[in-house]
C-alpha cells in the first residue's frame, strides 16, 4: 500500500473541509474512470502538493 493511499484514506476519516472534500471527490472520480486506488491517490497527492507550492 502506497503512502499516498494511506494518507488519503486516513484523511477521509478525519478531514471534512471543502478542500479535502474536493480531493476526495477527485480521488473517487479517478477510480470510477478505471484507475487503481493507488494511482488515484498518487495523482490527488501530486495535485495537492502542486497547489501548496503555488500558494507559498
Amino acid at each position: 500500500m502506497s503512502p499516498e493511499l494511506i494518507h488519503i484514506e486516513l484523511a477521509r476519516l478525519v478531514e471534512n473541509s471543502a478542500g479535502w472534500r474536493k480531493r476526495f471527490e477527485r480521488y473517487d472520480r479517478l477510480q470510477d474512470a478505471g484507475l487503481s486506488c493507488e494511482e488515484a491517490a498518487r495523482i490527488v497527492t501530486d495535485e495537492y502538493q502542486a497547489e501548496m507550492r503555488e500558494a507559498a
